[in-house]
């Protein structure tokens, strides 16, 4: 069976010279803006507000089948991959910190 694209909207907003990546993955219900924007109001730490943030969407309704192992593997790939495309990135250098958040 070919591995297919489980998770969409990979690509993280980034924000200034961020040394910081933020992903946030949905549980049941898809409501992530209250995180987001809560995220983005700031939190206790200064660098939080202006971290790369990514926010994946996948199918995560009550008749869906999605094996959460595939959603967890492919969700490290995309990091990875974000990580590698950040060194490319002017500003240089990898990510000091990824937080997730679930």
């Amino acid at each position: 069976m070919a591995n297919s694209r489980l998770l969409t909207d990979i690509t993280p907003t980034p924000h200034g010279a961020s040394t910081t990546l933020v992903v946030i993955l949905h549980g049941l219900g898809k409501q992530v803006e209250d995180c987001c924007d809560a995220l983005r109001e700031g939190l206790p730490d200064a660098d939080l507000p202006d971290a790369d943030l990514m926010v994946p969407r996948y199918r995560a309704d009550v008749l869906s089948n999605v094996d959460p192992r595939r959603v967890a593997d492919q969700l490290v790939e995309y990091i990875h991959e974000t990580d590698q495309a950040r060194c490319q990135r002017g500003d240089g250098g990898r990510y000091e910190r990824i937080i997730l958040i679930g």
